[in-house]
């Protein structure tokens, strides 16, 4: 078993092919070793798409757990019977360079469906910029 795997959530509910296969509406977890880099490609040159490499282990957990996708509503990581809820700020670190604008900042319909929940500019802006002055880099381009 690959100790990798990604996230691959689409953000139409009635999914999209793309990458030479069907994926669904949401979160879809594929291991490492069935990803190819033209898929992979595809998923991130595509806003429809979020992709975040994650534990393996960490996938077939949130699949026991059934947290596929994330509680709405809260901005605080919370563990409540297993369940773990995302920050903006754990979000913003799984995005990839595809998942920021132009200017630089982190796309809010990337961040809103990691998250599960609307996530306003405003909210987007203060987090990012308590980030950046922290030091935190935006993921360049491979």
């Amino acid at each position: 078993m690959s100790k990798t795997a990604f996230k691959v959530v689409c953000s139409l509910p009635n999914g999209r092919r793309r990458g030479g296969r069907r994926w669904a509406g949401g979160e879809t977890i594929v291991p490492a070793d069935d990803m190819t880099e033209d898929m992979l490609a595809d998923l991130q040159s595509d806003a429809t798409f979020v992709v975040v490499e994650t534990a393996a282990a960490d996938a077939e957990d949130d699949d026991a757990a059934g947290t596929k996708e994330p509680a709405g509503g809260q901005t605080d990581t919370q563990t409540d019977a297993g369940t773990k809820t995302l920050t903006v700020s754990d979000a913003i670190r799984e995005l990839t360079a595809v998942d920021f604008t132009k200017s630089g900042k982190p796309k809010t319909e990337a961040l809103e469906i990691l998250l599960g929940r609307s996530v306003s500019g405003g909210e987007r802006d203060d987090v990012f910029g308590q980030m950046t002055d922290a030091g935190f880099e935006i993921p360049q381009p491979e």
